[in-house]
């Protein structure tokens, strides 16, 4: 990755979502073994789970976060012609798949991104394979796991 700002270092508190809808789908059909015919179920835009549901609240809660000046949908706030419309079948998918390459400089943006923020205390939710190859983890978070970390690790 590229080397930090010489401003002040940051503090980046990256959170795994609680068990989304697709979560659950992938720990069923890991248990029944219904994977082997259904790779994929195109659950679109996967929300929280009841189960999800319960995590952040039991875990956040009663934290007081204020999200109420937060945009939906930010990370799609610059769409291109493959993120305009919603794949509805597997095929539609794999030519959406990321390069190692692509997921890499879309992390280095994303920090760039982070860097340019006025803010020192950074909350991020996300994927647990996002986080996982950002901080170079050696496991994945669990659900609602916070990991942090500063803005100058996570650019090394």
């Amino acid at each position: 990755m590229a080397s930090p700002s010489p401003s002040a270092d940051k503090t980046i508190h990256f959170i795994r979502h609680g068990e989304s809808t697709f979560n659950q789908w992938r720990l069923r059909s890991i248990l029944t073994f219904s994977w082997i015919f259904v790779k994929d179920p195109m659950i679109i835009d996967a929300r929280l789970s009841a189960q999800g549901k319960l995590q952040l609240a039991h875990e956040f809660g009663s934290a007081g976060i204020d999200t109420t000046s937060l945009a939906d949908y930010w990370w799609l706030s610059h769409p291109t012609a493959a993120t305009m419309t919603i794949p509805q079948s597997a095929e539609e998918v794999a030519p959406l798949r990321e390069s190692v390459a692509d997921l890499d400089a879309r992390i280095l943006a994303f920090l760039h991104l982070l860097r340019d923020l006025p803010q020192t205390n950074i909350a991020v939710v996300g994927h647990s394979s996002f986080i996982k190859r950002l901080t170079k983890a050696t496991r994945k978070l669990a659900n609602c796991e916070i990991h942090t970390t500063t803005l100058h690790q996570c650019l090394k």
